[in-house]
């Protein structure tokens, strides 16, 4: 099992997309976020500075979240996390707040932060049971976050945002495009 990769307890495994994985990544994106248009979610998932992983549940994508980095100095910001209606009740969504809170930490940030529309009663239930709690702004949605223990050596985000970008990022662009043609 490579670095990339992170098995968890009863067949959960959570590591980064490869290019097999962008067309039923985009299908599941697409079911998760209605509301987003096409080209939205291509940006979303292309978006510079960001890193995504997925979950497995005995080898079916199951869930994934989206991390951008560098919003602000020391928070790490969740932009997506969903997880496939088939798979909520079997604790694929705690294996990828438990992976998305060790790369924040591996990544040197101490906070994360993300927004919860306000309808999305099931999920601010959820970042609750988690230890979340509620940051007080004004705006569609409620912004939650949760500070987490900083690792002893940390990698800067700037460097790593940087070294993913400059391949990754051409390489994301890619594969998306290739898996979503045939979609539209």
């Amino acid at each position: 099992m490579t670095a990339r990769n992170h098995k968890i307890g009863k067949g959960i495994l959570i590591k980064q997309p490869s290019i097999l994985h962008w067309r039923s990544l985009a299908r599941l994106f697409a079911r998760s976020f209605p509301y987003l248009s096409a080209a939205d979610r291509s940006y979303c998932v292309r978006e510079y500075g960001s890193t995504t992983w997925l979950a497995f549940n005995r080898g079916e994508l199951a869930g994934f979240f989206t991390l951008l980095l560098n919003k602000s100095p020391g928070v790490c910001w969740i932009e997506y996390v969903a997880v496939d209606p088939r798979f909520r009740l079997s604790r694929v969504a705690l294996a990828l707040m438990d992976r998305m809170d060790e790369e924040a930490i591996r990544l040197g940030y101490n906070r994360l932060e993300g927004a919860v529309r306000r309808d999305n009663v099931k999920a601010i239930s959820f970042y609750l049971k988690c230890g979340w709690y509620e940051v007080p702004k004004e705006g569609l949605h409620l912004t939650y976050a949760k500070d987490l223990k900083t690792a002893s050596n940390p990698i800067r985000p700037a460097q790593s945002a940087f070294a993913a970008s400059v391949l990754g990022r051409a390489l994301r662009n890619i594969f998306y495009r290739l898996a979503t043609v045939r979609l539209d």
